[in-house]
């Protein structure tokens, strides 16, 4: 009973009105969001994205799976291997059970990802201290599987949580000082994916400016940093030559012009506002590279999350499974309203936090009439972010934990006065 008592007083120390009130307001949001799976295409059985992994894995030509027509491995829609190779390799494990296992546990896989996320973004120094404070966080995690990216990941199978995990990791080496480990995750994510490039480069910023600022310390960070990134993603590319240069002459070219219309479970900026997509993309990356650029040393799950949270963007094809790389940043949003002292009701935080998930995960339903009005919700509360990160919203404080009673009988051998007294 009185660990239990201990924890419910961590727990209590936290909550405030305005905390009760955005978890309601939270808790309506999501129970009205739960049926927004409905809206999303269907093209066959679920894990439709992972079957074209495991038939490609299973098939005659899976270790040389470029430029083989999807029908050959009967794909569900015919279609070719398109993800990059180190990817592909990945998932290699796929050889061993059938479909209707893997993606069983894919989709578990999932799930355990997102639901534990929050424990490296509520707190990227020490990730497993100071848990009970951060129940709320982890409560948020739990709730964000049954939101329409994750229902939506799960149901095709998709594999950008790998990205969410990878990056978790590479943010906690760069709290650790760690530049050259944390590089080498960061280019591993883009050899994984591609996109993750833009990740590197807003991160990339940021570390420049936080060298401008520091010195030759700072510079031996960035070149450390750059020096890891490199490294990943060149040396996947040399282990899987022939397949990396088939997969960038051939297979991305061919998948980047591909440009589907406008639809309620996208995001993609080329597909949604063709005529304006370029500035946008600039735009919102450039804001990010500026709050990066200003902010790094004491913002850098800020940072991170902001860089992975904008990547997604720019391509012609972007669906809502994408959006599980932008759960990072509603974390840092979340931890930074809960565990910081709020001196007020209403704070800009919270107002971001509030517009994030309105934008990342409510009812898609909502939208049908305004296809696009949610993509606008997401780019306001990027640059919202940005700004205020900007212009000095740091990452959420450590926690201070309840102090043992004997904490000072610890200290008295040492007190000077009180040893004078004797």
């Amino acid at each position: 009973m009185g660990k239990a008592s201990a924890l419910l007083k961590r727990f209590g120390a936290h909550v405030t009105i305005a905390t009760t009130i955005a978890f309601i307001a939270v808790f309506v949001l999501f129970a009205a969001s739960l049926t927004a799976y409905e809206v999303i295409p269907k093209y066959g059985p679920w894990g439709f994205d992972l079957q074209n992994l495991w038939v490609f894995h299973n098939c005659a030509v899976k270790n040389a799976p470029y430029g083989v027509p999807g029908s050959v491995c009967k794909d569900f829609a015919g279609r070719p291997m398109q993800y990059p190779p180190a990817l592909y390799w990945s998932f290699v494990w796929l050889r061993v059970m059938s479909f209707a296992t893997a993606r069983w546990i894919w989709a578990g896989a999932i799930a355990v990802i997102v639901m534990f996320a929050p424990l490296v973004w509520s707190d990227t120094k020490t990730p497993l201290a100071r848990i009970p404070e951060r129940a709320p966080l982890l409560l948020l995690g739990a709730a964000l599987v049954t939101q329409f990216p994750s229902e939506f990941a799960i149901e095709r199978g998709n594999n950008d949580v790998i990205v969410l995990a990878v990056m978790s990791a590479a943010v906690v080496l760069a709290e650790r000082e760690r530049h050259f480990s944390a590089g080498i995750l960061v280019g591993l994510s883009t050899a994984l994916k591609v996109y993750p490039a833009f990740t590197a480069f807003v991160i990339g910023i940021g570390m420049i400016g936080a060298a401008t600022r520091k010195g030759r310390a700072g510079w031996l960070a960035f070149l450390r940093f750059g020096a890891g990134a490199a490294a990943a993603f060149f040396a996947f590319a040399l282990v899987f030559l022939h397949d990396t240069l088939l997969y960038f002459r051939e297979v991305l070219p061919k998948f980047a012009k591909e440009c589907p219309s406008p639809q309620v479970c996208a995001h993609s900026l080329p597909a949604n506002f063709p005529d304006s997509a370029l500035w946008l993309s600039a735009g919102v990356i450039l804001i990010w590279c500026l709050a990066a650029f200003h902010r790094y040393e004491n913002s850098k799950a800020f940072v991170f999350a902001g860089a992975m949270a904008v990547s997604t963007y720019v391509a012609r094809t972007s669906y809502d499974y994408n959006l599980v790389t932008a759960y990072p940043l509603l974390m840092v949003l979340g931890a930074t309203v809960l565990l910081r002292p709020q001196r007020r009701l209403i704070t800009p935080e919270l107002l971001l936090l509030g517009l994030g998930l309105l934008a990342i995960v409510a009812q898609r339903k909502w939208f049908s009439d305004m296809i696009t009005f949610h993509v606008e919700l997401q780019l306001a509360w990027l640059a919202g972010t940005a700004a205020l990160v900007a212009i000095g919203m740091r990452d959420a404080p450590v926690v201070q934990t309840i102090r043992s009673p004997f904490s000072r009988l610890r200290r008295r051998p040492h007190d000077g006065r009180r040893r004078a007294r004797s």
